[in-house]
């Protein structure tokens, strides 16, 4: 928590890396920690399986019209 605190002091955005629990990812968010990264989210993944694992988890992105538009990643 002592770097916590100090990064906050600082102003510093803080990302923390390695949360593979909920506990873990509650007890940072407790403490003001907002981006967090890890298993509890994903494995790592292959540049070429970003797009998909997005898509499976969030679906295709709309826009404030709420159309759907095509990924800008898609293969044309």
């Amino acid at each position: 928590t002592t770097v916590i605190s100090m990064a906050q002091s600082l102003n510093y955005a803080i990302v923390a890396e390695g949360v593979e629990t909920e506990e873990q990812r509650e007890f940072l968010k407790e403490k003001g920690v907002h981006q967090v990264q890890g298993f509890l989210y994903s494995k790592p993944l292959k540049a070429s399986e970003v797009e998909s694992d997005l898509l499976k988890r969030w679906g295709p992105a709309q826009s404030p019209d709420g159309v759907s538009r095509p990924s800008e990643f898609s293969k044309v």
